[in-house]
């Protein structure tokens, strides 16, 4: 997730033009542009679901866990899972059992007993 997009703006990058002439250029700028944009997203995208899933895995299989949304307002799916706490491996309402819900999801993962 994090090298695929570069990889595919740097083969567009070559594949615009036969030629070599500013090939180093172009390369260049794609991957500024990658670094720039969409570097900062995925991997703050990795981290929340790693965070997140080590406190899954740190869970006993008969914990509880609450869905801890980023932001009130933010995203109501993301809300409604944090309505009610659930049992590890079961699913929260919107079908997945630890953050991220979606591209962007800041929202966290607590054991239950941690937010009594």
């Amino acid at each position: 997730s994090v090298v695929g997009p570069l990889r595919r703006r740097i083969t567009d990058a070559i594949d615009e033009s036969g030629d070599a002439g500013g090939l180093a250029e172009r390369i260049g700028a794609r991957y500024r542009e990658w670094r720039s944009g969409a570097l900062e997203e995925v991997l703050t995208d990795g981290l929340t679901a790693a965070w997140s899933h080590g406190v899954y895995d740190a869970v006993p299989a008969a914990g509880v866990l609450w869905w801890v949304p980023a932001a009130e307002g933010r995203c109501p799916d993301c809300e409604d899972d944090g309505l009610q706490a659930v049992r590890k491996g079961a699913a929260f309402p919107t079908g997945h059992t630890e953050p991220p819900a979606h591209p962007g999801c800041r929202c966290g993962l607590a054991p239950a007993d941690a937010l009594s």
